[in-house]
């Protein structure tokens, strides 16, 4: 991506989840309540490097946001 003549690594690319996507949360100490969720809401940040997209995800007792590195998308389940 060009901006004022400079070129900038910026990735300009669609986020890898949409809103209504199941999706798990990959981390090492995840109960089992906060584990599998469905994004409620999707905030894009082009000026960040690639992965850093936050995400809205509901799960059955709670809401909580996560970057897109820390989230994938739920086997069988159609993707953005």
């Amino acid at each position: 991506m060009r901006v004022n003549g400079k070129t900038n690594n910026i990735s300009t690319a669609m986020a890898k989840f949409k809103v209504g996507d199941r999706v798990v949360w990959v981390g090492a100490l995840v109960s089992d309540s906060m584990r599998e969720g469905t994004v409620i809401r999707v905030i894009p940040h082009s000026e960040l490097p690639q992965g850093l997209d936050e995400y809205e995800v509901r799960f059955r007792f709670d809401t909580a946001m996560f970057y897109e590195i820390e989230l994938q998308l739920v086997s069988g389940a159609s993707g953005g």
